[in-house]
């Protein structure tokens, strides 16, 4: 699988609505706290692999290594500009830096660093699970502002394209089945625990914390997450376990091609096969 950084600067208007998605405020809340991480995300991400990345000697994924920082740095650059298009405008005391966690962040740190590179990993995989959800079942891109959709559809498409690269690195630096399960498992905590307190902040300044139709929406909200999804991101407790295991490769593939093929607003979308 080739990892290719594609250093795409995307157009965005100067402002959207409060409930750009699907003019649902729950549905937008969803994809509001994924994109209010994912700066902080991406940069834990890179801190994690950037303390190991001179122990690996195989040489194809040390590029495999070089290509993932620079794809997860773009990344964080994009979304932090969709942060200030579409959060920071109707939120703009929506600030998830301040959110402490005092006993997860704790275990975190005293763990170490070959266990933060474990939850790195298992992050990458919550990641990709997420990504070939939208991917496979594109209906979810059809109820965002075109302009929006193109920055996850890239995001997607570059996230399964490097989604081996950190649990790769685990087995050359002796990170074994426990330490990776167990960083899974506090990571869990930590994404579910991250997710509610910015998705009620919304909620709150939008006074919808008294409305019944909005915990109605909640739980329509949570049927509809599939459980091929549930069980794709549960596998990774299996001993065997291999993100390749789960096969994205056509995926990748025909996604490139449609956009390829599409009437774009940005003419680099058309070489998203050439940008190295």
């Amino acid at each position: 699988m080739s990892i290719i950084p594609r250093a795409i600067s995307f157009t965005l208007e100067k402002d959207y609505p409060r409930y750009w998605y699907n003019q649902s405020p729950v549905q937008t809340y969803h994809m509001n706290v994924l994109a209010v991480y994912l700066p902080y995300g991406e940069k834990f991400f890179i801190h994690c692999v950037k303390n190991f990345a001179h122990c690996i000697k195989d040489p194809i994924l040390k590029q495999s290594i070089n290509a993932f920082l620079k794809q997860e740095a773009y990344h964080g650059r994009e979304h932090t500009r969709l942060f200030k298009h579409t959060i920071a405008l109707h939120y703009p005391n929506l600030d998830v830096s301040k959110y402490k966690f005092w006993l997860t962040g704790t275990l975190a740190f005293l763990a170490g660093k070959k266990f933060r590179l474990a939850m790195a990993a298992a992050g990458e995989h919550y990641t990709a699970v997420v990504a070939s959800t939208y991917l496979k079942y594109p209906e979810g891109f059809e109820k965002m502002p075109s302009d929006i959709a193109i920055i996850w559809k890239w995001h997607a498409i570059e996230e399964l394209e490097h989604k081996e690269v950190v649990f790769n690195m685990l087995k050359p630096l002796k990170i074994g089945y426990l330490t990776r399960i167990t960083a899974f498992l506090l990571m869990t905590v930590i994404q579910v625990s991250s997710y509610i307190r910015p998705f009620f902040h919304m909620a709150k300044h939008d006074k919808l914390l008294f409305s019944f139709g909005f915990y109605k929406s909640i739980m329509l909200h949570f049927k509809s997450i599939r459980l091929e999804s549930i069980k794709a991101y549960w596998a990774y407790l299996k001993p065997s376990f291999h993100p390749s295991h789960q096969d994205t490769y056509p995926l990748i593939q025909n996604w490139i091609i449609e956009l390829n093929n599409a009437n774009t607003t940005s003419e680099k979308l058309n070489r998203l096969q050439e940008r190295h």
